[in-house]
């Protein structure tokens, strides 16, 4: 018992300790997006699209936000989000929102306090990072993402506000050594 608890001590003082604040899209396109992050892991090797869930990035603290602070932002973010485009955006690929004024509203109250990130966050979903190091121009890229869908870009109303505790090794490739875990997620209320 005693040697299991030393194992869990060193693992916690070799991670450092980050959250961060994002839009979680519905079931249904969090499926699609998975399919997608498969295909850039399988087609191109991009490790970082399989370690966190499909997310807007919104912003990212040192400390877990307080629940009267998020309060203000769900009733800050009602509204439909549409998606646009891929779009490489510092080093990382996003599928872009069309109303990125709701995600900036969001983002103007708490961006300010923002130390650190573990990727830029962008208005749209995030994919992966890591893009500058495989052998794919943007144009191959978005072909082999072949976004958006057949059925016309994605719309969603329904989602939720959520925070990731994310604890992971280095900087420099994040996604090498994450996990993660969901410490408040709430539905952003439907627009009347």
């Amino acid at each position: 018992m005693l040697k299991k608890a030393i194992y869990v001590i060193v693992i916690w003082m070799n991670h450092h300790l980050i959250f961060l604040t994002c839009i979680e899209p519905p079931g249904n396109l969090q499926k699609e997006m998975i399919s997608l992050r498969r295909v850039l892991f399988r087609e191109a090797g991009v490790v970082s699209a399989l370690v966190l869930p499909p997310i807007v990035p919104v912003f990212f603290s040192a400390g877990e936000p307080d629940e009267r602070s998020l309060d203000t932002l769900i009733s800050a973010c009602e509204g439909i989000f549409c998606t646009e485009e891929i779009v490489i955006y510092k080093n990382s690929i996003f599928i872009s929102l069309k109303n990125k004024e709701l995600w900036q509203k969001m983002r103007e109250t708490f961006a300010s306090n923002e130390e650190k990130t573990l990727f830029e966050p962008f208005p749209g979903i995030f994919l992966a990072s890591e893009i500058g190091d495989i052998d794919l121009s943007e144009q191959e890229l978005k072909k082999l993402l072949s976004v958006p869908p057949q059925h016309g870009e994605y719309k969603w109303k329904s989602s939720n506000l959520t925070v990731l505790k994310i604890y992971y090794e280095t900087q420099e490739k994040w996604w090498e050594n994450l996990f993660w875990e969901t410490v408040f997620s709430r539905k952003i209320k439907k627009p009347q």
